[in-house]
């Protein structure tokens, strides 16, 4: 019979290691957590179209919504949070500030 423990507890190990965050600055964590914020905002989305030759016009509609916007969250209050999160301190500008709309 083949001993399975040490290979099945490295991989949980491994694993687990992979879901640790470790933190970072607090400018990367601004860049990581303006997208969070921007959705929370309101839904996102794109539309395009094409022709192709075997089966003509195509079109692609695309719309997001996220559980932070759906809760009516206010993307401030988000972007501090993912901040926070990410960096372990608060952000330097609000998203508000820095999207120009503070």
């Amino acid at each position: 019979m083949i001993n399975l423990r040490l290979p099945l507890s490295l991989a949980i190990t491994g694993i687990l290691a992979g879901c640790s965050s470790e933190p970072v600055s607090v400018q990367k964590a601004t860049a990581l957590c303006m997208e969070p914020a921007r959705k929370a905002g309101g839904p996102t989305g794109s539309f395009g179209f094409g022709v192709d030759s075997e089966s003509g016009l195509q079109t692609r509609i695309s719309i997001e919504l996220t559980d932070d916007y759906l809760a009516g969250r206010d993307p401030d209050e988000v972007f501090e949070e993912c901040v926070i999160k990410r960096s372990g301190s608060k952000p330097e500008q609000s998203y508000s500030d820095l999207v120009g709309n503070g």
